[in-house]
């Protein structure tokens, strides 16, 4: 099931999805909204 998700986001994304660290969620780079999706922003950790 959960290949299932990945190809339908890589297809509709044009990206290859690559698992988040729970390992129960996709992620592809960018802001791909729709139905079903979560778009969420990114940084780059602060570094002292």
């Amino acid at each position: 099931r959960l290949a299932a998700f990945r190809d339908a986001l890589g297809e509709d994304t044009g990206e290859v999805p690559v698992l988040a660290g729970s390992g129960s969620t996709w992620f592809v780079p960018g802001a791909h909204p729709g139905p079903g999706r979560v778009v969420a922003r990114t940084v780059v950790a602060f570094e002292s």
